[in-house]
């Protein structure tokens, strides 16, 4: 006489893996609240870090995201112009 173990497939896993993402994304908006509240220039630091270079260009760049992704563009590739824009704009204005 023989037994046989079957386990069912997806009980391994933690249930309790999607609380760590949003307690780290509620850390971090509650880090951008309180610098941008409390501590002026170091939110405009944070911006100028952040989105380097002229507010227009990151807009524009951001409508041309969006137009891409409307039109069917695969997300890397969208994703990776946008970026380039940006950071290209953000080298200019050095």
């Amino acid at each position: 006489m023989a037994y046989r173990v079957e386990y069912e497939p997806g009980k391994r896993e933690k249930q309790h893996s999607g609380r760590f993402p949003m307690l780290l994304a509620g850390c971090i908006l509650a880090f951008l609240v309180l610098v941008n509240s409390l501590w002026p220039q170091g939110a405009q630091a944070l911006r100028q870090w952040l989105i380097p270079g002229n507010p227009v260009v990151t807009v524009a760049a951001l409508e041309s995201f969006a137009e891409e992704l409307k039109d069917g563009q695969p997300i890397s590739d969208s994703l990776e112009r946008f970026c380039k824009r940006i950071l290209d704009d953000g080298k200019a204005a050095r």
